[in-house]
């Protein structure tokens, strides 16, 4: 409705509509609401040659501000520590995509996964990180302790973008069943370790 996209937010009923942010032009994606509800992540494609950029913004309004500054490098689908105060970012700085822990008070960016890593999110009680990887690599879901060390594999059907954290587990969908099957939602409890069908 602005003519360029951009990030919008509205009432639950779709009225008030007030435009976030005003980068006019690049492709916006990705909003992600701080647990506090007060901040928006985001990224943009305003890098050199239309590479990926992460920002976060006030969610009522103001200027965008980049989570880093490493020229050319992309820096995509951001996702909230669970205090609120660091964001995980996918990030080819190191040469490969790989999982980033970046602080929002000014620290040093710290890269997590070295297998690589593609979409993050923290665990409920902010000790793991659970990851997949780009799906080239191939499907499977990943963790490593949020302050860095081992990687495990955690599940392997699971597929990048089909897969959700919540408090007691992760909620995916599995594709590892017969191509005309469908292909059924399954839970994963933290605590049993065990696979359920819902």
């Amino acid at each position: 409705r602005s003519g360029t996209q951009e990030i919008w937010l509205c009432a639950s009923d779709a009225s008030n509509p007030m435009r976030l942010t005003s980068l006019g032009g690049p492709i916006v994606i990705g909003p992600q609401w701080s647990p506090d509800g007060r901040r928006i992540a985001f990224f943009a494609t305003t890098g050199p040659a239309g590479t990926y950029v992460a920002y976060v913004t006030g969610a009522d309004g103001g200027r965008a501000s980049r989570l880093t500054r490493t020229e050319g490098e992309l820096e995509a689908l951001p996702a909230w520590s669970g205090d609120g105060r660091s964001l995980y970012l996918t990030s080819s700085r190191s040469g490969s995509l790989q999982i980033w822990r970046t602080p929002l008070d000014g620290g040093e960016p710290v890269q997590l996964t070295r297998g690589g890593g593609a979409e993050a999110a923290e665990s409920p009680d902010g000790r793991v990180v659970y990851y997949t990887k780009v799906a080239e690599i191939g499907p499977g879901l990943w963790s490593v302790p949020a302050g860095g060390g081992d990687e495990e594999r955690v599940l392997e059907s699971v597929r990048f973008g089909y897969w959700a954290v919540a408090r007691r587990g992760i909620y995916f969908i599995d594709f590892d069943v017969p191509s005309e099957a469908p292909r059924p939602v399954r839970f994963f409890n933290f605590q049993s370790r065990q696979i359920t069908h819902l």
